[in-house]
């Protein structure tokens, strides 16, 4: 039930798990107890205790598929773009404490995470990752700045890196398509590539466009309805002039 549908003493139990949690032993099993509660009673808090109610998140179908596809490449090294509230964050945080991973094993890019006001995150996702004994600088590094400007810089610094990438911010045609790029450049052979709402309009012409025009990838969950999952299977040779092979109806 919805935090703001239960009686006072329950409110405060939610509250108190939330607001004190702490994971020195970053047990996985208790950062999923903790995604959980959030996920079941759509309650979030900010650093000093004020509640908000969830939005602007993955689900639990989804999650279920990220986390299928961090086990089953055993990711090392994985990054998103978006960070909001931090549940799909939640999700990576889980997955590196299981495996075990060490340094600085996920970036996450959000240019508004610690701002305040419309539009901006208030720190929240920092802080439910910090609950779960997941720290920024040690275990995640933040990067805040807009994915056009963010992507580009990190592949120049870093090259071929990542196992695993989640696709979750500004969801126009001409901006994601430019982070499936990016991403794809940095992803390993056999990576993988979500991309979230796949039912939008401009996410839905982008897949279609994809899948027709990059041989280097595969759609491995065509049944998913609201994800997009890509798999890397090679890496990019097409010439400079593949496109014209392309039908670019996308609708």
């Amino acid at each position: 039930m919805w935090y703001d549908t239960l009686d006072k003493v329950k409110q405060e139990e939610i509250k108190s798990f939330i607001t004190t949690s702490k994971n020195p032993e970053k047990d996985p099993e208790y950062t999923k107890h903790f995604l959980d509660v959030m996920l079941k009673h759509s309650a979030i808090f900010t650093k000093d205790g004020k509640y908000l109610k969830l939005h602007s998140h993955t689900k639990e179908n989804e999650h279920e598929e990220i986390r299928k596809h961090l086990s089953q490449t055993k990711a090392k090294q994985t990054l998103e773009v978006g960070f909001a509230y931090g549940t799909s964050a939640l999700i990576f945080a889980e997955h590196h404490q299981r495996q075990k991973n060490t340094g600085i094993c996920h970036t996450i890019i959000d240019p508004n995470q610690t701002g305040s006001g419309k539009g901006h995150w208030d720190s929240v996702g920092i802080e439910n990752l910090r609950r779960v004994g997941f720290t920024k600088g040690k275990n995640y590094k933040l990067i805040e700045q807009s994915s056009i400007k963010a992507l580009p810089s990190l592949f120049q610094k870093k090259g071929k890196f990542l196992d695993l990438v989640l696709i979750d911010g500004w969801h126009l045609f001409d901006y994601t398509l430019i982070d499936i790029f990016f991403c794809l450049e940095m992803l390993n052979v056999g990576g993988i590539l979500i991309v979230d709402d796949k039912r939008m309009r401009a996410i839905n012409a982008i897949s279609k466009y994809v899948l027709r025009a990059y041989p280097h990838v595969i759609d491995i969950c065509p049944s998913c309805k609201s994800i997009l999952v890509l798999k890397k299977k090679a890496e990019d040779t097409r010439d400079w002039n593949s496109d014209e092979k392309i039908n670019f109806d996308l609708r």
